[in-house]
């Protein structure tokens, strides 16, 4: 199941950085594209420009066509009537007259050529002489013609690919009298684009690569704690099934010898049905733990937050402790501040006093001689320490790390007379109960010597607080 989940995460990674790369690449290219179209149709609108400016429609004065003289001319520009110099009146080519052209020295060392025709499609001049399929473009003459100015790409001979700007000449009168084709050959253009394209999708390759090798790793270690956690869960269960298994095998067994007596007595079935009972409230307790876990995860397990007087807390929870304590031969110390002062904070009292059992039980239970000792004290009134210190067994310097991790038992091969610590559930749940109550919990241990646990809990108090 982890294998599909991570051949999963691995294909949704490796399609993600894919996705992102192919919209990079995709959002350069496009960008680039418009960048040199936006600039070559500058420069050919400045071209036209240009060009306007040392063309004129001269009348002849037979009316008859010629064709133009290169000499320098007034401007006649899309749109705009103008007035030759010697304010004569001027007409379209159908009434007789020529149109006149200068090369400029910007144009001739551009890349820019042109054409300029007359409204019939004849060519008046051509730049450089280009001889072209496709040039000039005849099919939008009509839309020139008709006082339209326009960019187009074309495709002419051998594939090669032209930006063309179109814009029609016209006289004083605003007639058209001729059609100026600027274009620029995008060869050099395409080539750039396609070379960035290429880098890019190299890179993108390249990246997609990466992305692979980190999503193998990456998968690998993160699914590490899923794995563990399954693998605890796993022994859990199998503990569990085999713990829960015992006491309803001797609750089955002597209920079946109790019923198979019916005429003895109650009290000759004393000892049978105390087994009952403790076996009873052995499962209950294992099934609270399990209970409790289980809603916690779930974020439904309540809690209730009120002012909590710790010290008189404590005292009850060590007299209810004392008789598990005197029954192994321990001494039981608590210390309190000197002082009558009380030590209030914000927290469950039903929560807190079940951390002081967890604590105080798994310190009796791993202690055979010597003594368990509680201290409790508060810390510039904003926060308390509870410590909780035994000279039992211990605990080995690489467990220590692990003791509050769910599921965990540090001896597996420890009978069920340990309870429900065990199964590891304890401290997991002392844990939470730190937690929930914006606490901290640590532990120092060494084999042989005891091991003391640290419980520190904010105040929490309102400001307003009178325990009075």
């Amino acid at each position: 199941m982890l294998e599909k989940a991570r051949q999963k995460l691995i294909l949704w990674n490796v399609g993600v950085v894919i996705a992102l790369l192919a919209a990079v690449v995709l959002g350069l290219y496009f960008s680039i594209s418009n960048s040199i179209q936006n600039e070559v149709d500058n420069e050919l609108t400045q071209s036209a420009a240009t060009i306007l400016q040392t063309t004129r429609f001269v009348p002849t004065a037979n009316g008859q066509t010629t064709t133009p003289t290169l000499a320098p001319a007034p401007a006649i520009t899309p749109g705009k009537q103008n007035e030759s110099e010697e304010g004569e009146s001027t007409g379209g080519l159908s009434e007789g007259g020529k149109l006149e052209t200068s090369e400029d020295p910007r144009i001739t060392i551009s890349n820019v050529f042109y054409f300029i025709l007359d409204t019939r499609g004849n060519v008046l001049a051509n730049l450089r002489q280009i001889n072209s399929q496709g040039l000039p473009a005849l099919s939008s003459l009509n839309r020139v013609v008709n006082g339209e100015s326009f960019f187009q790409n074309l495709k002419i001979e051998n594939g090669i690919s032209v930006r063309l700007y179109s814009v029609p000449l016209r006289a004083k009168n605003g007639q058209v009298v001729g059609v100026l084709q600027v274009g620029e050959d995008m060869t050099i253009h395409q080539e750039q684009l396609a070379s960035v394209l290429l880098n890019s999708a190299l890179i993108g390759a390249i990246g997609a690569g990466f992305a692979l090798v980190a999503a193998f790793f990456l998968t690998y270690r993160a699914l590490i704690p899923v794995r563990l956690s399954m693998q605890r869960q796993r022994d859990f269960v199998a503990d569990a099934s085999h713990e829960l298994r015992t006491p309803l095998t001797l609750i089955q067994a002597n209920t079946e010898v109790v019923l198979r007596n019916k005429n003895k007595t109650i009290g000759e079935k004393a000892a049978l049905l105390e087994d009952i009972h403790q076996e009873t409230q052995y499962l209950t307790r294992l099934l609270a733990d399990l209970l409790t876990l289980a809603r916690a995860d779930s974020n439904k397990l309540d809690y209730k937050l009120e002012p909590v007087d710790l010290k008189r807390l404590a005292k009850d929870t060590a007299r209810q402790i004392n008789p598990l304590v005197e029954a192994k031969g321990l001494d039981l110390k608590i210390d309190l501040p000197d002082d009558k002062r009380e030590i209030w904070l914000l927290a469950d009292p039903v929560r807190l006093k079940q951390l002081l059992l967890i604590l105080f039980d798994n310190a009796v239970k791993y202690t055979n001689t010597g003594q368990v000792r509680l201290t409790i004290s508060q810390e510039q009134g904003q926060s308390v320490v509870i410590t909780l210190q035994d000279t039992g067994i211990g605990i080995a310097l690489d467990k220590l790390k692990v003791i509050f991790d769910r599921f965990y038992r540090v001896d597996k091969a420890r009978s069920r007379s340990g309870g429900e610590s065990g199964f590891g559930l304890g401290l997991s749940i002392a844990r939470w109960i730190v937690d929930v109550h914006k606490g901290t919990i640590q532990v120092n241990s060494q084999p042989g010597q005891g091991s003391t646990f640290t419980v520190t809990l904010p105040t929490n108090l309102p400001r307003e607080f009178n325990p009075q």
